[in-house]
Protein backbone atom coordinates (compact mmCIF):
# COMPACT_ATOMS: atom_id res chain seq x y z
CA UNK A 1 0.00 0.00 0.00
CA UNK A 2 0.72 3.26 -0.39
CA UNK A 3 0.11 5.64 2.67
CA UNK A 4 -0.40 9.52 2.35
CA UNK A 5 0.22 11.36 5.86
CA UNK A 6 -1.90 14.24 5.48
CA UNK A 7 -3.56 17.22 7.62
CA UNK A 8 -7.56 17.30 8.49
CA UNK A 9 -7.91 20.07 6.51
CA UNK A 10 -6.06 18.50 3.12
CA UNK A 11 -8.00 15.39 3.61
CA UNK A 12 -11.31 17.71 3.37
CA UNK A 13 -10.30 18.75 0.24
CA UNK A 14 -9.58 14.89 -0.97
CA UNK A 15 -12.84 14.05 0.24
CA UNK A 16 -14.62 17.26 -1.78
CA UNK A 17 -18.32 18.50 -0.96
CA UNK A 18 -20.67 15.13 -0.42
CA UNK A 19 -17.26 12.65 -1.45
CA UNK A 20 -17.60 13.58 -4.92
CA UNK A 21 -13.89 14.10 -5.13
CA UNK A 22 -12.85 10.81 -3.81
CA UNK A 23 -15.41 9.08 -5.36
CA UNK A 24 -13.99 10.38 -8.90
CA UNK A 25 -10.42 9.12 -7.86
CA UNK A 26 -11.08 5.73 -6.95
CA UNK A 27 -13.44 5.66 -10.37
CA UNK A 28 -10.64 7.16 -12.59
CA UNK A 29 -7.86 5.53 -11.26
CA UNK A 30 -9.01 2.38 -10.34
CA UNK A 31 -7.26 2.38 -7.01
CA UNK A 32 -9.16 1.63 -3.30
CA UNK A 33 -8.45 4.68 -1.66
CA UNK A 34 -9.75 5.05 1.83
CA UNK A 35 -9.03 7.89 4.94
CA UNK A 36 -8.24 6.10 7.99
CA UNK A 37 -8.97 8.57 10.94
CA UNK A 38 -11.18 6.27 13.93
CA UNK A 39 -8.57 3.57 13.26
CA UNK A 40 -5.57 5.11 14.14
CA UNK A 41 -4.67 6.01 17.84
CA UNK A 42 -5.34 9.22 19.44
CA UNK A 43 -2.26 10.70 18.98
CA UNK A 44 -3.19 11.47 15.28
CA UNK A 45 -6.46 13.08 16.37
CA UNK A 46 -4.54 15.16 19.05
CA UNK A 47 -2.54 16.57 16.02
CA UNK A 48 -4.89 16.87 13.38
CA UNK A 49 -3.23 14.38 11.00
CA UNK A 50 -4.85 11.29 9.21
CA UNK A 51 -3.32 8.56 7.11
CA UNK A 52 -4.60 8.29 3.32
CA UNK A 53 -3.99 4.24 1.97
CA UNK A 54 -4.29 3.85 -1.53
CA UNK A 55 -3.79 0.08 -3.06
CA UNK A 56 -3.93 -1.29 -6.01
CA UNK A 57 -1.97 -1.70 -9.52
CA UNK A 58 1.10 0.63 -9.66
CA UNK A 59 -0.28 2.66 -12.89
CA UNK A 60 -3.59 3.20 -10.48
CA UNK A 61 -1.93 4.18 -7.53
CA UNK A 62 0.47 6.32 -9.35
CA UNK A 63 -2.94 8.10 -10.97
CA UNK A 64 -4.76 8.13 -7.39
CA UNK A 65 -1.40 9.63 -5.77
CA UNK A 66 -1.33 12.22 -8.33
CA UNK A 67 -4.70 13.44 -7.87
CA UNK A 68 -4.69 13.03 -4.04
CA UNK A 69 -1.17 15.22 -3.99
CA UNK A 70 -3.13 17.94 -6.04
CA UNK A 71 -6.34 17.99 -4.27
CA UNK A 72 -4.44 18.02 -0.90
CA UNK A 73 -2.68 20.97 -1.23
CA UNK A 74 -5.44 23.23 -3.24
CA UNK A 75 -5.12 22.96 -6.69
CA UNK A 76 -7.06 25.07 -8.76
CA UNK A 77 -9.97 24.07 -10.75
CA UNK A 78 -8.47 23.18 -14.29
CA UNK A 79 -8.31 26.12 -16.56
CA UNK A 80 -7.66 28.60 -13.78
CA UNK A 81 -5.18 31.41 -14.44
CA UNK A 82 -3.32 30.91 -11.68
CA UNK A 83 -3.03 27.23 -12.59
CA UNK A 84 0.64 27.31 -14.28
CA UNK A 85 1.92 29.51 -11.33
CA UNK A 86 0.46 27.71 -8.50
CA UNK A 87 1.91 23.96 -10.54
CA UNK A 88 5.50 25.69 -10.12
CA UNK A 89 5.50 26.08 -6.27
CA UNK A 90 8.02 24.57 -3.58
CA UNK A 91 5.81 22.27 -1.56
CA UNK A 92 6.73 19.47 0.94
CA UNK A 93 4.07 15.97 1.29
CA UNK A 94 4.73 13.13 3.51
CA UNK A 95 4.60 9.31 2.95
CA UNK A 96 4.95 6.80 5.85
CA UNK A 97 6.92 4.11 5.24
CA UNK A 98 8.01 1.16 7.59
CA UNK A 99 11.33 1.48 9.81
CA UNK A 100 11.93 -1.95 7.71
CA UNK A 101 12.70 0.03 4.78
CA UNK A 102 14.52 3.13 5.62
CA UNK A 103 18.29 1.50 5.02
CA UNK A 104 17.11 -0.08 2.18
CA UNK A 105 16.07 3.38 1.19
CA UNK A 106 18.99 4.70 1.62
CA UNK A 107 21.10 2.65 0.10
CA UNK A 108 25.12 2.33 0.68
CA UNK A 109 26.84 5.40 1.76
CA UNK A 110 23.32 6.86 0.86
CA UNK A 111 23.36 5.83 -3.55
CA UNK A 112 19.99 4.92 -3.71
CA UNK A 113 18.23 7.80 -2.15
CA UNK A 114 20.50 10.22 -4.10
CA UNK A 115 19.77 7.91 -7.16
CA UNK A 116 16.59 8.74 -6.21
CA UNK A 117 16.52 12.65 -5.64
CA UNK A 118 18.28 12.96 -8.64
CA UNK A 119 15.83 11.30 -10.96
CA UNK A 120 12.55 13.43 -9.33
CA UNK A 121 14.06 16.65 -8.74
CA UNK A 122 13.10 16.39 -5.25
CA UNK A 123 14.30 16.32 -1.83
CA UNK A 124 14.09 13.05 0.17
CA UNK A 125 13.97 13.24 3.78
CA UNK A 126 13.64 10.42 5.97
CA UNK A 127 12.69 11.90 9.25
CA UNK A 128 15.10 10.69 12.46
CA UNK A 129 12.09 9.80 15.22
CA UNK A 130 9.50 7.42 14.72
CA UNK A 131 5.45 8.45 13.52
CA UNK A 132 3.64 8.99 16.78
CA UNK A 133 1.66 6.89 18.10
CA UNK A 134 2.30 3.70 16.22
CA UNK A 135 5.15 1.26 15.98
CA UNK A 136 8.07 1.16 13.35
CA UNK A 137 6.99 3.51 11.21
CA UNK A 138 8.83 6.46 9.81
CA UNK A 139 7.96 9.41 7.87
CA UNK A 140 9.44 10.67 4.60
CA UNK A 141 9.26 14.00 3.69
CA UNK A 142 9.49 14.81 -0.28
CA UNK A 143 9.82 18.66 -0.95
CA UNK A 144 10.31 19.47 -4.82
CA UNK A 145 10.02 22.37 -6.90
CA UNK A 146 6.47 21.40 -8.71
CA UNK A 147 3.61 18.92 -8.13
CA UNK A 148 4.87 16.79 -10.44
CA UNK A 149 7.86 16.14 -9.80
CA UNK A 150 6.18 15.60 -5.69
CA UNK A 151 4.18 12.50 -7.45
CA UNK A 152 6.96 11.50 -8.79
CA UNK A 153 9.31 11.31 -5.83
CA UNK A 154 5.89 9.96 -4.20
CA UNK A 155 6.00 7.15 -7.21
CA UNK A 156 9.57 6.30 -6.72
CA UNK A 157 9.47 5.98 -3.13
CA UNK A 158 6.31 3.34 -3.37
CA UNK A 159 8.74 1.46 -6.31
CA UNK A 160 11.67 0.50 -3.58
CA UNK A 161 8.83 -0.10 -1.17
CA UNK A 162 7.28 -2.79 -3.51
CA UNK A 163 10.44 -4.19 -5.14
CA UNK A 164 11.91 -4.96 -1.08
CA UNK A 165 8.38 -6.58 -0.44
CA UNK A 166 8.94 -8.79 -3.93
CA UNK A 167 12.57 -9.64 -2.68
CA UNK A 168 11.47 -11.25 0.66
CA UNK A 169 12.97 -7.65 2.92
CA UNK A 170 8.93 -6.46 3.38
CA UNK A 171 6.34 -8.22 4.38
CA UNK A 172 2.58 -7.51 4.76
CA UNK A 173 3.30 -7.18 8.61
CA UNK A 174 5.44 -4.43 8.60
CA UNK A 175 2.96 -2.37 7.08
CA UNK A 176 0.25 -3.37 10.11
CA UNK A 177 -0.52 -0.14 12.03
CA UNK A 178 0.04 -0.81 15.43
CA UNK A 179 0.45 1.45 18.13
CA UNK A 180 3.10 2.60 19.56
CA UNK A 181 5.05 4.87 21.77
CA UNK A 182 3.73 8.59 21.78
CA UNK A 183 5.42 12.49 22.02
CA UNK A 184 4.08 14.15 24.99
CA UNK A 185 3.46 17.11 22.53
CA UNK A 186 0.59 14.84 21.28
CA UNK A 187 -0.76 13.52 24.80
CA UNK A 188 -3.47 16.27 24.55
CA UNK A 189 -5.38 17.75 22.07
CA UNK A 190 -4.16 20.59 20.00
CA UNK A 191 -5.57 23.65 18.60
CA UNK A 192 -6.18 23.48 14.75
CA UNK A 193 -2.88 23.87 12.65
CA UNK A 194 -1.22 24.77 16.03
CA UNK A 195 1.26 22.13 16.32
CA UNK A 196 3.78 20.98 19.28
CA UNK A 197 3.41 22.67 22.56
CA UNK A 198 0.51 24.68 21.17
CA UNK A 199 2.32 27.96 20.36
CA UNK A 200 3.50 28.26 16.95
CA UNK A 201 5.14 31.38 14.75
CA UNK A 202 3.16 31.70 11.21
CA UNK A 203 4.71 33.97 8.34
CA UNK A 204 3.55 34.89 5.53
CA UNK A 205 5.62 34.53 2.31
CA UNK A 206 5.66 35.38 -1.43
CA UNK A 207 6.46 32.75 -3.85
CA UNK A 208 10.10 34.01 -4.21
CA UNK A 209 10.37 34.12 -0.36
CA UNK A 210 8.97 30.40 -0.09
CA UNK A 211 12.16 29.06 -2.67
CA UNK A 212 14.71 30.89 -1.02
CA UNK A 213 13.42 29.55 2.12
CA UNK A 214 13.03 25.99 1.18
CA UNK A 215 16.10 25.80 -0.42
CA UNK A 216 17.75 23.36 -3.23
CA UNK A 217 16.45 20.23 -2.63
CA UNK A 218 14.63 21.20 0.93
CA UNK A 219 17.88 21.98 2.07
CA UNK A 220 17.75 25.24 3.85
CA UNK A 221 14.11 24.00 5.34
CA UNK A 222 15.34 21.01 6.48
CA UNK A 223 18.17 22.57 8.58
CA UNK A 224 15.24 24.49 10.04
CA UNK A 225 13.79 21.01 11.29
CA UNK A 226 16.40 20.32 13.32
CA UNK A 227 14.96 22.11 15.81
CA UNK A 228 11.47 22.53 15.63
CA UNK A 229 8.18 20.81 13.14
CA UNK A 230 8.80 23.60 10.41
CA UNK A 231 5.85 23.08 6.90
CA UNK A 232 4.76 25.62 4.32
CA UNK A 233 1.51 25.30 3.55
CA UNK A 234 -0.67 27.08 1.08
CA UNK A 235 -2.33 30.73 1.96
CA UNK A 236 -5.83 31.04 1.23
CA UNK A 237 -4.24 34.22 -1.07
CA UNK A 238 -2.01 32.11 -4.15
CA UNK A 239 0.63 32.81 -4.57
CA UNK A 240 1.02 33.56 -0.81
CA UNK A 241 2.54 30.63 1.42
CA UNK A 242 2.09 30.24 5.17
CA UNK A 243 5.67 29.41 6.94
CA UNK A 244 4.89 27.34 10.53
CA UNK A 245 7.46 26.97 13.03
CA UNK A 246 5.80 24.52 16.09
CA UNK A 247 6.43 21.31 18.12
CA UNK A 248 9.11 23.00 20.43
CA UNK A 249 9.86 25.12 23.13
CA UNK A 250 9.14 28.78 22.26
CA UNK A 251 12.90 29.33 22.78
CA UNK A 252 13.43 26.73 20.00
CA UNK A 253 10.64 28.34 17.87
CA UNK A 254 12.53 31.74 18.44
CA UNK A 255 15.79 30.46 17.45
CA UNK A 256 14.22 28.89 14.48
CA UNK A 257 12.35 32.89 13.65
CA UNK A 258 15.87 34.33 14.31
CA UNK A 259 17.31 31.58 11.64
CA UNK A 260 14.83 32.29 9.18
CA UNK A 261 14.75 35.91 9.05
CA UNK A 262 18.45 36.26 8.95
CA UNK A 263 18.78 34.20 5.96
CA UNK A 264 15.94 36.23 4.58
CA UNK A 265 17.70 39.02 4.82
CA UNK A 266 20.71 37.69 2.79
CA UNK A 267 18.55 38.00 -0.56
CA UNK A 268 19.69 40.22 -2.75
CA UNK A 269 15.90 41.25 -3.08
CA UNK A 270 15.14 41.38 0.68
CA UNK A 271 12.70 43.97 2.25
CA UNK A 272 12.20 45.46 5.69
CA UNK A 273 8.93 43.66 6.09
CA UNK A 274 8.09 40.11 7.77
CA UNK A 275 4.25 39.14 7.87
CA UNK A 276 3.21 37.73 11.14
CA UNK A 277 -0.38 35.66 11.08
CA UNK A 278 -2.15 36.54 14.56
CA UNK A 279 -5.39 34.22 14.81
CA UNK A 280 -8.13 36.49 15.10
CA UNK A 281 -8.60 34.83 18.58
CA UNK A 282 -5.28 36.49 19.97
CA UNK A 283 -5.70 39.42 18.29
CA UNK A 284 -7.41 41.66 20.96
CA UNK A 285 -4.21 40.68 23.20
CA UNK A 286 -1.66 41.38 20.94
CA UNK A 287 -3.02 44.55 20.15
CA UNK A 288 -4.00 46.00 23.75
CA UNK A 289 -6.71 48.42 25.37
CA UNK A 290 -6.74 51.29 22.92
CA UNK A 291 -3.59 50.10 21.06
CA UNK A 292 -1.47 50.46 23.75
CA UNK A 293 0.10 46.96 24.00
CA UNK A 294 1.19 47.11 20.18
CA UNK A 295 2.51 50.72 20.74
CA UNK A 296 4.52 49.78 23.67
CA UNK A 297 6.40 46.57 21.19
CA UNK A 298 7.23 49.22 18.62
CA UNK A 299 8.57 51.49 21.06
CA UNK A 300 10.70 48.83 22.58
CA UNK A 301 11.83 47.65 19.72
CA UNK A 302 11.96 50.07 17.14
CA UNK A 303 10.02 48.55 14.58
CA UNK A 304 7.00 49.51 12.87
Amino acid sequence: PCRLLLSGLQVARVIGKGGTLIKELRENSGAIVNILDKQLPVAFMNRDERVVLVRGSQDAIGIAASGIIRHALGAPPPGDSDGPAWEERPRSLEVMIPEASCSHLIGEKGARIGALMDETNCDLHIVRELVSGLAEQKRVRITGPTLRDIGAGVSKVHEVLVDLTRFGALTERHFDLREGPTAPSDLAPRERGRPGSGVAIQVLLAKEETAWVIGKRGSKINKLREFAKVNVNDADMPPFSILEIGGAALSELVHVLKMLLGDMMVRAEAGNTTRFLVPAAHMEAVVGAGGETIRRISQDTGAA
